[in-house]
């Protein structure tokens, strides 16, 4: 593993949230170990998937992330749509 992996490994596993990188096609380029434990998947299972795969309503979910990119912005109502709902391994939480 070169250095900067090294560095780039170590700024995700230090945060004290889960970490999901998204690449703009909205492929899981890489995840941390707390975003396995809170989700259940192992890194190699999400790595290469679609995000949206993994939310409750996975057409919002890749609407407001290509909106993200288009603008900066995410279009929701935060009374009716809580900004991350994600799906463990059937289990919504």
């Amino acid at each position: 593993m070169s250095i900067i992996n090294t560095f780039n490994r170590g700024l995700l596993e230090s945060s004290g949230d889960a970490v999901i990188l998204i690449g703009s096609e909205g492929i899981i380029l890489d995840v941390n170990k707390l975003t396995e434990k809170i989700t259940g998947y192992q890194r190699d299972e999400l790595i290469g998937t679609q995000f949206s795969r993994y939310c409750i309503d996975p057409d919002m979910a890749e609407r407001d992330f290509y909106n993200f990119l288009a603008d900066g912005t995410i279009h929701y109502d935060f009374r009716t749509h809580l900004p991350v709902r994600l799906i463990k391994k059937g289990i919504t939480i």
